[in-house]
C-alpha cells in the first residue's frame, strides 16, 4: 500500500532537543505509532467513501457508528501492519515537516 502525502498531525514537539540527524531520526520514531494510526485511518476514511460510492459491496444501512467503527479498526490494523516501505516513508514525512517546523521558527 501506498502511503499517501499529507499534513502529519504531530502534537507539542520540543524542536529545541532537534539539533542532529539522529534527534530527528528518534522523534520520528517517538511519532511513528500515533502517525501510522493517522494514516490508517485516513486511508480507512477514503476506502469507506469509495465503497459507498459504488465502489464495492456494503451494508446498505450503514450508520455513521459503522463508519466510525470501520475508520477506528483501519487505522489500528494499517498502525500494527504497515510494511518497512511505508514505515520508512511515514518516517521521512515526519523528519521533513520537523525540519520545515524548525525553519519557522
Amino acid at each position: 500500500m501506498s502511503v499517501p502525502s499529507f499534513t502529519l498531525e504531530l502534537g507539542n514537539v520540543n524542536l529545541a532537543s532537534l539539533r542532529t540527524e539522529e534527534d530527528f531520526q528518534k522523534a520520528a520514531q517517538r511519532h511513528l505509532p500515533a502517525v501510522l494510526l493517522q494514516a490508517g485511518e485516513r486511508l480507512g476514511e477514503k476506502t469507506w467513501n469509495h465503497l459507498h460510492q459504488g465502489g464495492g459491496a456494503v451494508k446498505p444501512n450503514a450508520t455513521a457508528d459503522d463508519r466510525k467503527r470501520f475508520v477506528r479498526e483501519m487505522g489500528q490494523n494499517y498502525q500494527r501492519q504497515a510494511n518497512t516501505k511505508d514505515r520508512k516513508a511515514l518516517e521521512g514525512q515526519i523528519i521533513t515537516q520537523l525540519k520545515e517546523l524548525m525553519a519557522k521558527s
